[in-house]
């Protein structure tokens, strides 16, 4: 499996930049069917206000099932499904 990170140079590990910014959300591309969204929270809590900065990763193909995966609050996730919408 792949992943492509929201912001590019990104690593896996939280770094120095990733403190700025309080969720990460890579994109897992598994064969054949479905990909995955998988949400990492980088900080305790996440202020709402990230809602308008909030973008899907590159690469998410919308011709397969997207799997929305990891711990993050009902509205992140609510926001996630109306950004997969619009492009559909």
């Amino acid at each position: 499996m792949s992943k492509e990170l929201l912001h590019p140079g990104a690593a896996s590990e939280p770094s120095d930049a990733d403190l700025d910014r309080p969720v990460k959300i890579d994109l897992i591309k598994t064969p054949p069917d479905f990909q995955i969204l998988d949400i990492t929270m980088l900080a305790g809590r996440i202020p709402h206000e990230i809602l308008g900065g909030l973008t899907l990763p590159q690469g998410v193909d919308f011709g397969k099932g997207i799997v929305i995966y990891g711990r993050a609050p009902i509205w992140l996730y609510a926001r996630l499904i109306i950004l997969v919408v619009i492009v559909l």
